[in-house]
């Protein structure tokens, strides 16, 4: 298993591990940027397989994680916990503040892995996700504050 930044040639694979992990994937068109000057991603790799990955927007002192996926068969083998903790490393050495992500308020998993990386809920998004049957999901808004000083 390796951890590595995500490319512009992973976009196929990251597609198809959308398909597979999402309700509603990102799609090639809401790749056709990523990575970019703002936009970074990491990918975990399993002989030469993408079986999970994170994206994220990176700004003067915020960040926000885009979308973060995990094959379903990779599942609880602490993966996310790994691409969270890339993120968290970059973000901490560049002395950004604060990290935002949006979790479907039935996401316990998800929100408890984001709990242990430091996030805390700061808010709510009404009807923010779409869900089975034509039917809207409310978004908690989490936060997590730098854990280290800014870079001077």
């Amino acid at each position: 298993m390796r951890l590595r930044a995500a490319e512009a040639s992973d976009r196929a694979q990251i597609v198809a591990l959308e398909q597979a992990s999402q309700l509603y994937p990102w799609t090639s068109a809401d790749l056709s940027q990523f990575p970019s000057s703002i936009d970074r991603g990491w990918v975990m790799e399993d002989q030469g397989q993408i079986v999970a990955w994170l994206g994220a927007r990176l700004l003067a002192q915020e960040a926000e994680v885009l979308n973060m996926a995990v094959r379903p068969a990779w599942r609880q083998r602490g993966l996310g916990r790994e691409l969270l903790a890339a993120l968290l490393t970059q973000v901490d050495r560049l002395g950004i503040e604060r990290v935002l992500l949006e979790v479907r308020q039935s996401n316990l998993r998800a929100q408890a892995l984001y709990r242990r990386c430091g996030f805390v809920v700061c808010g709510q998004r009404k009807g923010y996700y779409r869900s089975a049957g034509n039917q809207r999901e409310d978004a908690l808004v989490m936060q997590r504050l730098s854990a280290a000083p800014a870079a001077e």
